[in-house]
């Protein structure tokens, strides 16, 4: 339909409208324009009148334009959204509408256009804001003045439970959804939520704590804030603005945290064991009761101190290298066995594990100990330790019936063989007759018995296990003489020294003989028809290691099967009857090997006899008797006997005459004091002592020899293993056994000086 336009309401239409209007030919020429349209486009009404459209038109929509144009003419097309092409280049969005018109009596176009740069501005700035709405980290909610939720981004739709009603375009809550206060009481969504609050109070409500659950979902926790939207002029509240942080993730991280730094200071104050939290150098942060209890200190007088204020002055070194080692190594975790004061003063020894905790860079930050308190451990090893003993003992006391049964009747031989021979020299000397002979088998005979009461002696004796370097040959040797009573005429000894070289295990001698013992006897248990008892030294070369020493004791008897081989060292297991063995013997045998370090193996097969083979780590060779000796120098020849026995003092000072050595003998260790006040010159390189009481030195005596001459050495004659008191003289001694012959005594000292030369 074609309007005609009046050419007086043509004029108003044309210059008072406020949108820019074009009259343009049906092929697009433009016949006249308004104010407005000049201003739309920055050119003027001549510039304008006789331009094609399209040349208003940006390049890029000219084409689009240009298809659409015809739809325009025909009136298919009224209305357009476009751009408009302003004469500094710009590109103006504009929205079109179309007419046809009588211009000057032909049909014309009279489009009108508005600039809607405005409100698609404002457009994409809803459409931003609602999309940065929408990726903010918490949720946003809008309420209008009738307290309606208009809009909520979808974070506070899904945290607040909202649905959407198209009917009155809001949100609501759903109808079991439950506001919860911080401190988990109820509350009330008309009247708590901080959007309705604000809206009452007319004022902003900052960061309150609340939690919301819905459909019996778990509670999830945020932090709300909330703002009126007030009229300035008016005062009214027409809405408000609500926003809020989901903390739900946190709080549960604060919760387990909590309840997980709970449950490590439960665990910690209730340990079993002592638990320290400290710094690098010591200082205690925390301690638990255990340690407390350990120590003997209430929790407030121990968390002042330090590890080095529990700890032994002695030990404070030792500390301070522990501590060191910490700082410095990049380990995380070390282990020692360490001793602290009580507070009632005694030791309590530790074993205590550190772990060290370090910052970003690396240094350590500090320390958690675990202390385990050894003192039950320590107490059951000396008890495990005792019982052993007495089961040694016990076997030992019971053993050594049987060798005395058998020593006894070679002993009143021997006794007997020096009566005769006694009076044999008696009477060669009444004639005149030379009793060097009868003298000298007297003599052989004296040592075979003192070799057996010393054998017996040390068998016998109970001792703390007092080790040396013993040459195990000469023990063998000594021990089967001595058991050659127990083995029957029909059991043939044969001892085998396969070794290529002397070699000397550190040992104790007894417990060497005990063991022989029990290996032999059990060896000639097995052989009741007679056979072949073997006893065999053998020496194994390890290269980079120390040699080895095997100890062969073999049998032809009637063997074991593998179950008997299996139980032979349990305690009290035996196959003989009760009067003949107790079991005890093979389980001695094996606590002596393990104490020893040495290993013990056993083949055996029923009816082919039996082996046992222990080995030991060799200490050293033997010292050769041919090798060249040292002399005495001459200032180191002083030598003090304390020795009761007058007639052993004379013999012994003859004999070490001979060899050039100085002997001053006294009865008592009161009277060498005496001689130490009246001669202040006196010299003494070697000190012999008899075990007695009256015959040992005292600390202070000690103390002043050792100032007085500082190259004194000492000599203890005893037959014991376990070392006498005062311990500044025991630990430096060298021990003799006695009974010992007399020159075979001055050997040993002479030999003593000549090593210390």
């Amino acid at each position: 339909m074609q309007v005609e336009l009046s050419q007086s309401l043509y004029s108003d239409i044309l210059y008072h409208a406020p949108d820019a209007i074009f009259i343009e030919s049906l092929d697009g020429i433009i016949l006249d324009v308004n104010l407005q349209a000049c201003k739309l486009h920055g050119m003027s009404r001549e510039e304008l009148i006789g331009m094609s459209v399209l040349e208003l038109v940006p390049p890029e929509q000219r084409e689009t334009v240009k298809k659409e144009f015809p739809n325009f003419a025909k009136g298919n097309l009224q209305m357009f959204e476009g751009y408009s092409l302003h004469r500094s280049g710009r590109n103006i969005p504009v929205e079109l509408i179309t007419a046809q018109v009588q211009y000057h009596g032909e049909p014309a176009l009279m489009i009108h256009v508005r600039d809607i740069s405005t409100r698609k501005a404002l457009k994409e700035s809803d459409a931003l804001n609602n999309a940065i709405m929408q990726t903010l980290p918490g949720g946003v909610v809008r309420l209008d003045a009738d307290r309606r939720i208009i809009w909520a981004n979808a974070k506070a739709i899904d945290f607040l439970c909202l649905h959407y009603d198209p009917k009155t375009q809001c949100y609501h809550h759903n109808c079991d959804c439950q506001i919860i206060h911080e401190d988990n009481t109820p509350g009330d969504l008309q009247k708590d939520w901080p959007g309705y609050l604000c809206m009452d109070q007319l004022q902003r409500m900052e960061e309150t704590v609340l939690g919301f659950r819905c459909n019996q979902c778990p509670i999830r926790w945020a932090v709300f804030s909330a703002t009126p939207i007030v009229d300035r002029q008016t005062r009214l509240c027409s809405g408000a603005i609500v926003s809020f942080i989901d903390t739900t993730q946190q709080r549960n991280t604060m919760s387990a945290l909590r309840e997980s730094e709970y449950r490590f200071h439960l665990a910690f104050d209730h340990a079993p064991m002592g638990m320290v939290l400290a710094t690098p150098d010591g200082k205690f942060l925390q301690i638990n009761n255990r340690f407390c209890t350990m120590l003997g200190y209430r929790w407030s007088e121990l968390i002042q101190k330090t590890f080095f204020d529990i700890a032994r002055p002695e030990d404070a070194k030792a500390c301070q290298k522990f501590a060191d080692t910490l700082k410095n190594s990049q380990a995380t975790r070390h282990s020692t066995r360490k001793r602290y004061v009580h507070k009632d003063g005694y030791d309590v020894w530790c074993q205590i594990t550190v772990t060290i905790v370090r910052d970003p860079q690396g240094n350590p930050q500090y320390c958690i100990n675990q202390i385990e308190d050894l003192t039950p451990q320590l107490k059951a090893e000396a008890q495990h330790q005792q019982l052993e003993e007495r089961l040694r003992q016990s076997q030992k006391l019971q053993a050594i019936g049987t060798l005395a049964s058998g020593v006894a009747h070679d002993f009143n031989n021997l006794l007997l063989a020096i009566e005769s021979y006694v009076d044999m020299a008696q009477t060669q000397y009444q004639r005149n007759i030379d009793p060097s002979v009868a003298l000298e088998n007297i003599r052989q005979a004296i040592r075979q018995s003192t070799g057996m009461t010393r054998s017996l002696l040390t068998f016998a004796r109970q001792t703390n296990g007092h080790r040396q370097a013993v040459d195990l040959k000469a023990v063998v040797e000594q021990s089967i003489k001595t058991l050659k009573p127990l083995i029957p005429a029909n059991i043939t000894t044969v001892i085998e020294d396969l070794s290529e070289c002397p070699l000397e295990i550190h040992a104790d001698p007894s417990e060497m003989q005990q063991l022989l013992m029990n290996l032999v006897v059990n060896a000639r248990d097995a052989m009741p028809d007679g056979g072949t008892l073997t006893v065999r030294l053998q020496t194994e070369r390890c290269h980079g290691k120390r040699p080895l020493l095997h100890l062969w004791v073999c049998d032809t008897g009637v063997g074991m099967d593998d179950q008997t081989r299996q139980c032979i060292f349990d305690p009290f297991y035996t196959t003989k009857s009760r009067s003949q063995g107790t079991g005890l013997g093979l389980a001695v045998v094996h606590g002596i090997v393990t104490d020893h370090n040495a290993r013990i193996a056993v083949t055996s097969e029923l009816g082919m006899g039996s082996q046992f083979k222990i080995t030991f780590p060799a200490k050293c060779p033997v010292l050769d008797p041919n090798q060249t000796q040292h002399p005495i120098p001459n200032d180191l020849r002083h030598l003090v006997l304390i020795q009761k026995d007058a007639m052993l003092r004379q013999v012994l000072g003859a004999m070490l005459k001979e060899h050039k050595v100085l002997m001053h003998g006294v009865d008592t260790m009161a009277q060498f004091e005496k001689m130490l006040l009246v001669n202040e010159e006196l010299k003494c390189d070697l000190l012999v002592c008899d075990d007695a009481p009256e015959s040992l030195p005292t600390e202070s005596l000690c103390r002043e020899l050792k100032a007085r001459q500082n190259t004194i050495r000492w000599v203890l004659m005893t037959d014991r293993n376990t070392p006498p008191t005062p311990m500044a003289f025991a630990s430096q001694a060298l021990l003799l056994r006695q009974p010992m012959p007399v020159r075979e005594l001055a050997r040993h000292l002479v030999e003593f000086m000549e090593q210390q030369s």
